[in-house]
């Protein structure tokens, strides 16, 4: 489904009173809406709490994958120092041996008590796992390679590694039943809701027919009252992913957000795709087969010209910063941690809704603004309502006061050659410009502190010009809303 974004003005509406409508349109009128609302309750309440439980199945299937990838990077990792007595090769190792206990922890939350013994068994025999090769490491550095036995330290661990993948597959294949239940019962309810849908507007239609000739005269409010409307066009996505239970994950999430999505399995399917057809962006694996996700984007880069280049998005494990100066340095233009949640990737596609026909667009600034009321839903749990407008007017209105000082600051700091005082000032600039939804000012941002953090500085003046001259932009959209949110509240 097309996704459509409201611009509320937050004009009050006319009121309606019982002395407008005949006594028995009235009537009709609340059995209209009594009914409907019921329907609604009833209905499509259900069909969403069972959705929660579709995503969380999802999340658990993402975390089961993405350990299994773990237990067989360590193991890897061990066997390649043991053969080898190069410590590059155990890179894999030490990569997994951090990752392990949160994707752990992560599926404890997922599943919760129904299988608490299950992932207890999961926990210690991975642990175990990882202990035996850290001990063989250990061995091995301390006895050294001569006198040491690598035949055997290549074996250790391995019926601990085996017991982890069989509870892996044994949740994986519960998770994949439980999944296709679910689904199923997302199904049956939502045809439950629509049966409850027409039932209510049928009885409704029955009341408004008994009193029609006395309710005509109630008239809608004029069009003129109504508040302009955005739309926004889906988005393209190319889908580059090499784990089949990763990619069911994306593709659900980007069709929950109205997105059409293409799916590739390594690098190489994805220039080729880039090649064949244009899209608007690519979620893009780092570490997959054939060829990897760096050098897929930095053969798109280089062989597609300007007016077709998409926007890339890194999708990995990997949480330093190293890890993202090479996704930037790679030419990817933004960045997603595994697990992808929802949340996070609807952040980073929002900024690129594209206005359609139906509503102008004035230079991005509608999705700047669709950006910023998103993230003011998200605070608020919906449209903001009594005190929550006037605190939310006020936070946008704190921010375009305090943030060009704050930009002034962060020049200085580059003139001067400041690199910790550029990496701090870069980083509660951007945590601000995040928090209120400014996510193009907040990716520029991003950059700065990311390239402070390897030691560097801006060299041009230009990147503070763009950095200035997207606030210059965003500003006035925030005053704006600060402006509607505070007469409404007043």
């Amino acid at each position: 489904m097309t996704r459509r974004w409201r611009e509320a003005t937050y004009r009050p509406g006319r009121r309606w009173t019982a002395g407008r409508l005949p006594a028995v349109g009235y009537v009709a009128s609340v059995g209209v809406l009594a009914l409907a609302g019921t329907a609604a309750g009833v209905g499509i309440g259900a069909v969403l709490t069972e959705s929660t439980s579709v995503d969380r199945t999802y999340q658990t299937l993402a975390a089961l994958s993405d350990l299994r990838r773990q237990l067989a990077d360590a193991q890897r990792g061990e066997q390649a120092f043991v053969l080898t007595a190069d410590e590059h090769y155990l890179e894999p190792y030490t990569t997994a041996a951090a990752q392990v206990p949160p994707t752990l922890g992560e599926l404890r939350v997922l599943i919760g008590a129904a299988h608490r013994r299950t992932i207890d068994d999961l926990q210690a025999s991975a642990d175990a796992t990882i202990e035996y090769y850290g001990q063989a490491v250990t061995l091995l550095r301390t006895d050294g390679f001569t006198t040491a036995r690598p035949a055997a330290y290549g074996t250790v661990g391995t019926e601990t590694a085996a017991r982890a993948q069989q509870l892996i597959s044994d949740l994986h294949r519960d998770q994949t039943a439980l999944l296709h239940a679910q689904r199923q019962r997302v199904a049956d309810r939502a045809a439950h809701a629509v049966f409850f849908v027409v039932a209510a507007v049928v009885a409704a239609a029955a009341l408004v027919t008994l009193s029609a000739r006395r309710a005509r005269a109630v008239a809608a409010p004029a069009s003129s009252e109504r508040p302009d409307a955005t739309w926004h066009e889906p988005l393209r996505v190319l889908l580059a992913e090499d784990d089949e239970v990763n990619q069911q994950v994306a593709q659900f999430m980007l069709g929950k957000l109205g997105h059409h999505v293409d799916t590739v399995a390594n690098g190489r399917d994805a220039v080729q795709a880039m090649r064949a057809a244009d899209y608007d962006v690519v979620l893009m694996d780092v570490r997959m087969p054939v060829l990897d996700g760096l050098e897929a984007t930095r053969l798109i880069r280089s062989e597609l010209p300007p007016g077709r280049q998409p926007h890339i998005i890194a999708m990995t494990a990997g949480v330093l910063a190293e890890d993202r100066a090479a996704c930037r340095a790679a030419g990817m233009n933004d960045y997603l941690a595994k697990p992808v949640r929802l949340a996070e990737l609807t952040s980073a596609l929002t900024p690129l809704l594209r206005t359609s026909p139906g509503g102008p667009a004035r230079d991005g600034a509608d999705d700047r603004d669709a950006a910023v009321r998103a993230r003011m839903a998200e605070i608020s749990d919906g449209e903001p309502r009594g005190p929550e407008r006037t605190l939310i007017g006020a936070m946008l209105t704190s921010f375009t006061a305090r943030t060009p000082a704050g930009l002034d600051r962060l020049a200085r700091l580059i003139t001067a050659g400041d690199v910790s005082g550029v990496r701090s000032q870069a980083q509660a600039l951007t945590g601000s410009a995040t928090d209120v939804g400014a996510t193009r000012l907040a990716r520029l941002l991003a950059g700065v502190e990311a390239d402070a953090r390897t030691g560097r500085l801006p060299r041009s003046p230009a990147t503070m010009a763009a950095i200035r001259a997207e606030y210059d932009t965003t500003a006035p959209g925030f005053e704006r809303l600060a402006g509607e949110l505070t007469a409404v509240s007043r």
